[in-house]
């Protein structure tokens, strides 16, 4: 006679699968809604990133 939790592993397997799905599908919404280079503020994440080539080393303030 099987029981209700046989099912487990498969149950969460599906889970994590739909959790991974919104989350691609969050990622690729966003992607099409800021564009590269479109997002408020990323001329500071570059800039940030620049200073750390440039540097080798974070800025201390």
């Amino acid at each position: 006679m099987s029981t209700p939790t046989d099912d487990r592993p498969h149950v969460i397997k599906m889970g994590l699968a739909a959790i991974w799905v919104i989350f691609l599908c969050k990622g690729i919404f966003y992607s099409l809604l800021f564009p590269i280079w479109e997002g408020f503020d990323e001329y500071a994440h570059f800039a940030f990133i620049q200073y750390l080539a440039i540097h080798h080393h974070l800025r201390s303030n």
